[in-house]
């Protein structure tokens, strides 16, 4: 699989995934590598546009602060990150919020879609769907 970031992609990567999920902060080596690579393949078998679309957002996301706190996104206080990530949630322009979202998205994967993480947090998914919920078997 095509690594989609540099090393320093991952650093801010990862230091956005800390404020959307704290639970990525207390990841080890392993779970690291697993998180990255369910990274790595949910983006990498989108179309060519949308992947520069999302670093583009990365790049935007990453500089955005630097004329109100002169410092790079990853670089101010955690209050203003989690602020500036509320903010962009409901921004008035849509691309915008389309990003924020996706990215959103790629981390919840990436964090909740590991097997240990799920089970630890008791996390059931059943492949019957609303079948079990039905049946009373449900969590």
């Amino acid at each position: 699989m095509n690594e989609i970031f540099s090393p320093k992609g991952w650093e801010f990567f990862m230091a956005v995934a800390r404020v959307i999920v704290p639970g990525t902060a207390g990841l080890d080596e392993e779970g690291t590598a697993r998180f990255k690579s369910i990274i790595t393949w949910g983006i990498s078998d989108k179309a060519e546009f949308v992947r520069r679309s999302f670093m583009f957002f990365l790049f935007f996301l990453k500089w955005s602060t630097l004329p109100f706190f002169f410092r790079t996104y990853d670089r101010v206080s955690l209050k203003w990150q989690v602020r500036i990530l509320r903010m962009l949630e409901s921004f008035p322009v849509r691309l915008i919020r389309t990003g924020i979202w996706g990215l959103k998205t790629l981390v919840f994967m990436g964090y909740y879609g590991q097997v240990d993480v799920a089970e630890r947090l008791g996390y059931k998914p059943s492949f019957e769907g609303n079948e079990v919920l039905r049946a009373g078997k449900g969590i």
